[in-house]
């Protein structure tokens, strides 16, 4: 929620940074954060929360290390990320698990390409995500970076092949931000392309895809 904007709640909870909480290596902790947060968010209105970020950290001055939940540790983010899913998802608030994935750096993030061989992502860089998966999460967020030299939010290999198949998401795809180039990205398994004014997903070019 952003306090500058006229239609949002003018006050929100200046919570300590998601890497604060992995420090604490506490489940219950995570899962009572969790609840907090969707306790704030349900009495605001919001159906669902862009969190929590569970990219395995490999570049200590990314400007969004701080957001992690799993710091350098994928077994941390997927003990902690379940916990932290199930207790806002318990008040009544969806969980949306980014950035999938290799999202480790701000610069260039909409560019460049982070390579990782199958046996690396299985191993280190999905296990958060297949927790997350595993508590139910609603969504999962596709990230702005390409992976494996294909933007994430436009790789059936990612989002098909891995997240719905192989680790048997069963939620819907959310794009992060102005994240789709292009309107294939349906068919690479983005579901939701946000925020919506790139006229990628408009329902004309949609049809045309399907002839």
């Amino acid at each position: 929620f952003r306090t500058t904007d006229p239609r949002m709640v003018g006050q929100v909870t200046a919570f300590p940074s998601l890497l604060a909480l992995a420090a604490t290596f506490a489940r219950p902790l995570a899962r009572a954060y969790g609840a907090a947060v969707g306790r704030e968010f349900r009495a605001k209105g919001a159906n669902v929360m862009l969190g929590p970020q569970l990219n395995v950290q490999r570049v200590p001055r990314s400007g969004r290390a701080a957001e992690s939940l799993s710091g350098e540790e994928p077994l941390l983010g997927s003990a902690l990320g379940r916990e932290y899913i199930s207790g806002l998802q318990g008040e009544g608030v969806g969980a949306v698990p980014k950035h999938f994935v290799l999202n480790a750096q701000e610069t260039g993030r909409g560019s460049m390409s982070a390579e990782a061989p199958e046996r690396a992502l299985f191993e280190l860089y999905y296990p958060p995500f297949e927790a997350a998966v595993g508590a139910g999460a609603v969504a999962v967020m596709c990230a702005h970076n390409r992976v494996n030299g294909t933007h994430a939010c436009g790789s059936p290999s990612v989002l098909q092949r891995d997240l719905k198949s192989r680790l048997a998401f069963r939620g819907w795809v959310m794009s992060d931000w102005w994240a789709v180039h292009a309107t294939s990205a349906a068919v690479a398994g983005v579901d939701q392309d946000m925020p919506g004014n790139d006229g990628f997903f408009d329902l004309e070019q949609l049809q045309q895809l399907q002839q």
